[in-house]
């Protein structure tokens, strides 16, 4: 049907737009004789942005390192009776490349600290699981966030096709990888973002 295709163009073209965004933010001052297609590497968060604690953002011509610490906001519920624990977590943000560019989300359960962590054998799609939960939350936390809404649907839709350090394309010419980290305190899962433009 027209309106259908009229539909999934449009969710295509916002999708393109949020990746694209969080990818590489576009710096516009770039006076280089040869400028990447996205400009330099720009913070998606500010020691300001309420919430978070432990911020810290480094840039290195592409590359960027961008860190901070959530202390009550990730909830896991315990009950069907709404009773919830809160989880500690920190969020280590990647960004590299020019033209074709990468970012790698390193989020950090501080599980073990309240008593509970995640079992080793915890599926790819129960990890996507978690990342769109915590994408929409991110999303709550800056106006500049709220792209992570988009990008949280978009891997929710491919959840159940998720295997771990396999891509999947989220649309042509974006991917995203999962993968899984234990530690004896914590349990990290990483999301890889890489866009190719022809």
């Amino acid at each position: 049907m027209p309106t259908k295709g009229l539909l999934q163009s449009s969710y295509y073209f916002i999708l393109c737009c949020t990746v694209h965004a969080m990818l590489l933010s576009c710096n516009g001052n770039s006076l280089a004789k040869e400028p990447c297609r996205f400009g330099e590497p720009t913070p998606l968060f500010s020691s300001n942005t309420e919430g978070i604690s432990r911020y810290t953002f480094d840039k290195d011509g592409q590359n960027a390192t961008e860190s901070l610490f959530l202390k009550d906001m990730y909830k896991i519920p315990l009950d069907t009776l709404g009773n919830a624990i809160s989880i500690p977590a920190k969020l280590e943000i990647l960004q590299s490349g020019c033209n074709e560019v990468e970012q790698e989300f390193r989020i950090e359960f501080m599980d073990k600290s309240v008593g509970m962590q995640m079992p080793h054998d915890i599926a790819a799609s129960e990890c996507a699981y978690h990342v769109t939960i915590f994408f929409q939350l991110l999303g709550n936390l800056d106006k500049k966030a709220i792209s992570f809404y988009s990008l949280a649907d978009a891997i929710g839709e491919k959840m159940e096709s998720f295997r771990f350090n396999e891509p999947i394309a989220l649309q042509d010419g974006f991917t995203a990888q999962i993968d899984k980290i234990h530690s004896p305190e914590s349990t990290m899962i990483t999301v890889v973002l890489k866009q190719t433009i022809q």
